[in-house]
This record gives structure tokens, sequence and C-alpha cells, in this order.
């Protein structure tokens, strides 16, 4: 099975969600990372299955924080290259890509 490694920046993203969402309530920073692991393990089970949003990066949505999960596939490595709200600016998320 493929691995999940977060680079960076999404390593970041990751981070700052999490801490958002423990402080605007104890726990809730829990409930998106186990939200974000199953993402993961879906991910990891057949990346093909989520939609491309350029040649090389797939994207998959946090259903419950929608949060967006923005990929590549190289070999047997599931490069997570960010983790982002609609919310914030598009430009910064087509930068990265």
């Amino acid at each position: 099975m493929k691995r999940v490694r977060l680079k960076s920046p999404a390593d970041l993203d990751y981070l700052q969600a999490l801490k958002w969402y423990e402080e605007r309530q104890p726990g809730l920073g829990q409930e998106f990372d186990a939200e974000l692991l199953a993402v993961f393990e879906r991910i990891k089970q057949n990346p093909e299955l989520f939609q491309k949003e350029t040649d090389v990066v797939r994207k998959a949505r946090m259903p419950r924080f929608k949060y967006r999960i923005y990929f590549t596939v190289e070999g047997d490595e599931i490069g997570v290259v960010a983790i982002y709200h609609p919310s914030r600016n598009p430009e910064t998320l087509r930068r990265r890509f």
C-alpha cells in the first residue's frame, strides 16, 4: 500500500488547522485529525478515484471540515502538497502546483 507524506508547506497547513480547531473547542482538533486520517486511508486505497486538479495533482475532500487535500502520486508515495480550506485565497493555492 502507498504511504502518505506531507510536503512543505502542507505540513504547516495541517498544524495550523489542527491548532485553530483545538483553540475553538477542546477536542475538535482531534476530530479534525481523525477525519484527515480517514481521508488519507481512502486516498491510499485508490488515489486514482479522486478528481484531477491539474495533470499531476488530485483533490480529495474532508466532508465535515470542508478542507480539500491536494496530492500527487509518485510511485508508492502520496505527496500531499496542500491541506486547504476553500475560503482561503485560491491564488495562494495555485502557486503550490
